[in-house]
């Protein structure tokens, strides 16, 4: 067999079809390896910065630390807690305060109406698309603010995220 007939066999035809889902198999894999590294990376620096600040029993805010969740990597859902420009604090349902710092390039909605950071106001629901950074704060591309949820009634509740206080439980000691 001369390499002209082995070149338009088709065992060789196999053969490239072949290197050529394993090359598309190793791609995919290292994607994957990249995507769960920047994961991993922002996760971790998030739980050494929150050991670090506030996860002392001793702490003023050992009463708030129960059911703690691992926040979202790429975006957050919730109500502004506090804002102090660049950054502001996003607190969800069931999880932690996630740090959202606003860039010159960060597109602010609300809901279809062009936005400013003047409108972000504590009290007030979000919906934060941005990336990860090793900080553990998420750099904010894009924030849509949503209208204020009904209440008990059916009323809005004038950006309020509950109709009465929170009181935490103290602890004991």
């Amino acid at each position: 067999m001369t390499t002209q007939d082995f070149f338009t066999s088709p065992r060789f035809n196999r053969i490239v079809i072949g290197l050529a889902a394993a090359l598309v198999i190793l791609v995919v894999f290292q994607a994957g390896i990249f995507v769960g590294y920047r994961k991993g990376l922002q996760i971790s620096s998030w739980e050494t910065d929150l050991g670090r600040n506030v996860d002392d029993p001793h702490s003023l805010f050992a009463p708030f630390m129960h059911d703690v969740d691992d926040p979202g990597s790429h975006g957050a859902v919730g109500f502004v807690i506090s804002v102090h420009q660049p950054n502001f604090m996003v607190k969800g349902d069931a999880q932690a305060e996630q740090v959202i710092m606003l860039g010159p390039d960060t597109e602010i909605r609300r809901m279809h109406d062009v936005a400013s950071t003047s409108d972000l106001q504590p009290g007030i629901p979000v919906v934060v698309i941005g990336t990860p950074g090793s900080d553990g704060r998420l750099h904010a591309t894009f924030i849509r603010i949503l209208p204020a949820p009904p209440g008990p009634d059916g009323m809005p509740r004038n950006g309020s995220p509950t109709s009465s206080p929170v009181r935490p439980t103290p602890p004991n000691y």
